[in-house]
């Protein structure tokens, strides 16, 4: 709450004898202080943190899976591998985390094995086209032949 003078206004120069001028009135020989109410919007304005943001959903991220293989790295036995890699957007205004479902399909369509991580682990993730890992997240079954990826999460991690 602003105080108000009942009287004369006396600066802090005029109290003083004529020394340089202080921003603040002096008013009963009390300083006027600035409502706090105010000076905390303010500040709260001035972080930016009162400025809305449009909310951001599961439909403003999207994933694609771009490469999948099966890869035997072993020499004396059979040991198939998944090296796959995807591309995740995200096309929300700021950075989100993103949780991602990767489907291990077979020749009918269906569900063989299913993998679901948090690929960029507890970061945020900025706006912008960014690639992705899929490596080892299914283990091999020779079913498999076909894969897709969606997004099943967001969340605002805390920086």
């Amino acid at each position: 709450m602003l105080m108000r003078a009942q009287g004369p206004r006396r600066t802090a120069a005029s109290a003083s004898g004529g020394e340089r001028a202080n921003a603040a009135s002096v008013v009963g020989g009390q300083k006027a202080r600035p409502d706090p109410g105010v000076l905390g919007l303010l500040l709260w304005l001035a972080t930016g943190a009162g400025w809305a943001q449009a909310p951001c959903g599961e439909d403003d991220v999207s994933v694609r899976v771009v490469r999948a293989e099966w890869v035997d790295t072993c020499r004396d036995r059979p040991c198939p591998v998944l090296r796959a890699a995807g591309e995740v957007q995200v096309r929300c205004e700021y950075p989100v985390g993103v949780r991602v479902r990767l489907r291990a399909l077979d020749v009918a369509g269906e569900a063989v094995a299913i993998g679901e991580m948090w690929p960029f682990g507890r970061r945020n993730v900025p706006p912008g086209v960014h690639e992705v890992s899929f490596d080892q997240w299914v283990g091999y079954d020779p079913e498999i032949a076909d894969f897709t990826a969606i997004v099943t999460g967001i969340v605002r991690w805390p920086e």
